[in-house]
């Protein structure tokens, strides 16, 4: 419902609707972390927030901040115990780029780090597309799954440029 709020243009209702979606899913984590898809639920709700805190009106940058780093944080960690879970690792991928916007967003110094911040969440973009192309073995991919850049070279090489 969020998603729709803000396709509507109503920002600021699914900021409301996201903040809700993200108190329940923080509370998911603290009575269910060993659930597989719970950190990656935690740091998608963390992301979409972010992402909606940078286009309001005025963007609220450091919560923005505060939220895309413990949605990367929350991802590493998780990747450190599965390194193959792609959607935490495309989460991870959102919350680089989102530092990089609010580096961008600040201007100055802290902009001058944000090609940095891009590259880390290209890298982590590509990794998500080589082990998705790597699950669909026996019908290999042709196209990034995540952006749909065709790959060169055939099925199962990685693009150019994607994400």
């Amino acid at each position: 419902l969020g998603d729709v709020r803000r396709a509507e243009g109503r920002l600021e209702e699914a900021l409301d609707l996201h903040r809700r979606a993200l108190a329940v899913r923080r509370d998911r984590a603290e009575r269910h972390a060993g659930f597989v898809f719970v950190p990656w639920e935690l740091a998608r709700s963390l992301n979409s927030v972010g992402d909606l805190l940078l286009t309001v009106s005025p963007p609220r940058r450091d919560e923005a901040e505060a939220l895309f780093t413990e949605a990367r944080d929350v991802g590493l960690r998780t990747l450190a115990e599965a390194p193959t879970y792609a959607q935490v690792r495309k989460q991870v991928a959102v919350a680089e780029e989102g530092l990089a916007r609010v580096a961008m967003a600040r201007g100055g110094q802290q902009a001058a780090g944000a090609p940095a911040l891009f590259r880390q969440s290209l890298w982590h973009c590509a990794r998500t597309a080589r082990s998705l192309a790597m699950l669909g073995n026996s019908m290999p991919a042709k196209t990034c799954p995540l952006c749909s850049v065709p790959f060169r070279n055939g099925a199962g090489s990685m693009p150019v440029w994607c994400c």
